[in-house]
């Protein structure tokens, strides 16, 4: 098993903090399959561990979570050439998976929260990507941490000290186009957001203009690191963090290889998941709007900080 569940400490303090038992959730968690089940345009999904996931993540919260439900499966709808036929063997998924991806931690945090590294690997290949397959593999990562994977909060680390200009437009792509539709289906908890930048003049106007226009609360999580190599072992763990950022844990290479066989044992989930989508034709409300056209600013704004 690749990610480290919560230790029974751990579990008991986060079922504290949002105020919940087990017979609690268990008990939304059949409000929510009985509720999908009268809904004629929502797939008959009864996976109990990824609705009691999403309950966490949504604090508690029923109304919340049946949004982002039918969000989610109106977005694989909506983009089902991007969210469906997903399969971590085909050479362009593990092309792009090579070039960057999004690699949680295994262990969490004394808290509970779950590391995310993102990290270019393969700067020289960057003209391979595009809006498109970045948008593809990162909803794809999205869903397996939807269904495997139980944690407090995210700690975000954006590794982009070897960054460049294709990585960059094709990320900035991927980010107008694409993402407003991920923060309205997923849960984005964010507790702190670093990021490493080798600066210069042009890199630094950029990430102003960035942390300017998203809200003052989620400015202040986001801390810059302007080091190739930054030392975090007095913000976490040694044990957690990948040699490449102070700790002792595996290297962040090694790492990328683990995570890559463990994404791989999903394939026959994703093909099973091909059919659980909305019916668009059978809404009885108004259709559930995402906008194509959404700024970055608004995109940002959206994400949902504590």
């Amino acid at each position: 098993m690749y990610l480290e569940k919560f230790t029974q400490q751990q579990q008991e303090n986060l079922y504290k903090e949002l105020n919940i038992t087990e017979e609690s959730l268990q008990r939304d968690v059949n409000y929510l399959i009985d509720w999908m089940g009268k809904q004629p345009h929502l797939p008959k999904v009864k996976d109990e561990m990824m609705l009691s996931h999403l309950l966490i993540q949504c604090k508690n919260s029923l109304e919340k979570a049946k949004k982002k439900i039918d969000a989610y499966y109106t977005m694989k709808a909506v983009l089902s050439h991007l969210c469906t036929n997903i399969d971590p063997t085909e050479e362009e998924f593990k092309t792009i998976f090579n070039i960057t991806c999004l690699i949680p931690l295994p262990k969490l945090t004394p808290d509970g929260d779950r590391i995310l590294i993102h990290r270019i690997f393969e700067p020289e290949n960057s003209h391979l990507l595009t809006a498109e397959n970045l948008a593809k593999i990162q909803f794809a990562l999205y869903d397996i941490i939807r269904k495997d994977d139980c944690f407090r909060k995210y700690i975000l680390i954006y590794d982009l000290h070897n960054i460049t200009a294709s990585y960059a437009q094709a990320k900035f792509q991927m980010l107008r186009k694409f993402i407003p539709y991920a923060q309205k289906s997923h849960v984005l908890r964010i507790h702190q957001t670093h990021v490493i930048l080798r600066m210069n003049s042009t890199l630094l106007t950029l990430f102003n203009i960035v942390k300017s226009s998203v809200k003052k609360k989620m400015a202040d999580t986001i801390i810059l690191w302007n080091d190739e190599q930054p030392d975090f072992a007095g913000l976490f763990p040694a044990e957690i963090m990948p040699k490449e950022y102070g700790g002792t844990e595996k290297s962040i290479h090694k790492l990328r290889e683990e995570y890559y066989e463990y994404v791989c044992g999903f394939r026959g989930w994703f093909k099973s998941e091909d059919k659980n989508v909305a019916d668009l034709s059978k809404r009885t409300d108004h259709l559930f709007k995402f906008s194509m056209e959404a700024s970055m600013d608004g995109s940002f704004r959206q994400l949902t900080i504590d």
